[in-house]
């Protein structure tokens, strides 16, 4: 009788913090989800084929990880177990650095040491594959796209020249005439015209 009242004491006790932990690493997978499709809508939809970084985005952004990084720090810690504990404080860090990154416009400077918004362009065209008349048709609707993507990235670069957030020099060394092999007369010999070569039977000529 005794076991029997000592188990039941225990379950009493226990039962209600396990399942305020549970309830805890719940609430907190579903603010990680939340996140997580955001990002995903942000910077890998397939409907868009240029990442947006005007101003107005980029404080859009900033205000729904603040709005996510609350949620976070409102969020019952003690309640959270081990794996829910390191999951929060990833994701607060990484938001914070986000949040910052905006704040302090870094975006003004949309290149670095590896290359920058036109460098991910130029290497896409070698990774299309061009398999119907859509798939093509949205390949030149990407290429017609760009030209409003650069006229982007370039102002934003001017607006950071105005306000003294450039990028340092050392990085850019060897980098001011990366666009000019692709500068051609034939546009055959363009790299953005390979996958019009070899095209499938089944789109008309």
């Amino acid at each position: 009788m005794k076991q029997v009242l000592t188990f039941s004491f225990a379950f009493l006790f226990y039962f209600p913090i396990y399942l305020a932990s549970q309830n805890a690493n719940e609430d907190l997978n579903k603010i990680i989800e939340k996140y997580q499709n955001f990002q995903k809508e942000e910077f890998n939809n397939p409907e868009s084929y240029f990442i947006s970084n005007s101003p107005e985005d980029q404080q859009r952004r900033a205000n729904f990880y603040k709005k996510i990084l609350s949620e976070i720090n409102n969020a019952p810690k003690t309640e959270l177990n081990e794996q829910g504990l390191i999951n929060s404080e990833l994701l607060s860090f990484l938001l914070k650095n986000k949040i910052a990154s905006i704040d302090f416009e870094d975006y003004l400077i949309p290149l670095n040491a590896e290359g920058g918004w036109y460098t991910e362009f130029i290497l896409s065209a070698d990774r299309v594959k061009i398999k119907n008349q859509e798939s093509a048709e949205k390949y030149i609707e990407k290429l017609k796209a760009f030209k409003a993507h650069a006229e982007q990235n370039m102002a934003l670069m001017k607006e950071g020249m105005q306000k003294g957030i450039v990028a340092p020099q050392a990085i850019l060394i060897g980098r001011e005439n990366i666009i000019d092999e692709h500068i051609v007369s034939n546009p055959k010999e363009s790299i953005f015209y390979k996958p019009f070569i070899n095209l499938p039977k089944t789109i008309p000529a």
